[in-house]
């Protein structure tokens, strides 16, 4: 199957679970009501055809990707059908599959993981109300999957930010056009095509740039890979604690300084263990062993 970026909706390979899920949905049934909405957006050109005698008909598309419905009334029709419940239906069917089926034939890729993730995507540009727990499950879940490097870092905006996803409102995933040469299946050739999803020969080169950018994502947000499905802690500088943001002891009295950099402050030594993950990549001196 073909890709023409690391992206999200850039290969057949998406395309083709979207037509799959489209299907699972029960879309082709809301044909009929797609052409009367199609009849009245384009009046006009309804009565210009009778007028004529010609008519070319009207491209109606419907789909769970925004992208491939046809106008905005379609959009809507598609969005109000999957927040009637048909939404929830596909995210339970999907949570009762067992997402590391087939994984080590494929080097980390699960077909039903990585089309849970699309679904979720999808449901995003139509604005749907994503179910209570589906959002923190995408977040859990989607550097596990096997998404391409690019997609990664889409998925990352859309859940945590900057400007992530509201239920309610469409959100439109930006192509961001980080492929390189090694990405290429040909490098160095005038050739567009990467490597899809889910292709067992994806060479070395795109294989460390998916596991630096999964090792990324899990220390910036603490999601996927074993991660902690809790969002990143905030960060409150060096002259006030750093677990907490506390100005002073609970006591009163003054913060006590990390004994290695001698400048981050801590109000007490839970906050100093709790924010040493995070303090651990600043901190100017090694620690030697043991926990701080």
């Amino acid at each position: 199957m073909g890709a023409w970026g690391l992206g999200l909706f850039q290969s057949d390979h998406d395309y083709d679970l979207i037509s799959d899920m489209d299907g699972e949905a029960g879309i082709p049934k809301l044909e009929e009501d797609a052409k009367k909405i199609a009849e009245a957006e384009h009046a006009i050109k309804k009565a210009c055809a009778r007028e004529t005698g010609y008519d070319d008909g009207d491209d109606i598309s419907l789909s769970i990707f925004a992208d491939h419905c046809s106008t905005e009334g379609t959009v809507k029709l598609v969005r109000d059908h999957l927040d009637s419940g048909v939404l929830a239906e596909m995210v339970a069917k999907m949570e009762a599959t067992d997402f590391t089926d087939g994984m080590e034939d494929y080097k980390g890729y699960s077909r039903i993981g990585y089309k849970y993730v699309l679904l979720g995507a999808c449901a995003m540009t139509l604005g749907c109300t994503l179910p209570p727990t589906f959002k923190q499950s995408l977040a859990e879940k989607y550097t596990t999957v096997g998404l391409m490097r690019v997609a990664l870092v889409q998925m990352k905006k859309a859940l945590v930010g900057p400007d992530a996803f509201n239920s309610g409102a469409p959100y439109h995933f930006v192509s961001l056009n980080l492929e390189s040469e090694d990405d290429k299946l040909y490098p160095g050739s005038m050739m567009l095509n990467v490597q899809a999803p889910g292709n067992p020969f994806q060479t070395p080169a795109m294989m460390a740039g998916m596991q630096e950018t999964m090792a990324k994502i899990k220390r910036e947000t603490g999601f996927g890979m074993g991660g902690t499905g809790k969002p990143p802690p905030k960060e409150f500088g060096t002259e006030v604690c750093g677990g907490c943001g506390a100005e002073e002891c609970g006591d009163g009295g003054a913060l006590v300084k990390c004994a290695k950099c001698k400048k981050q402050k801590y109000c007490g030594r839970e906050c100093q263990k709790k924010h040493w993950k995070a303090h651990k990549t600043v901190c100017e001196a090694k620690m030697e062993g043991g926990e701080k």
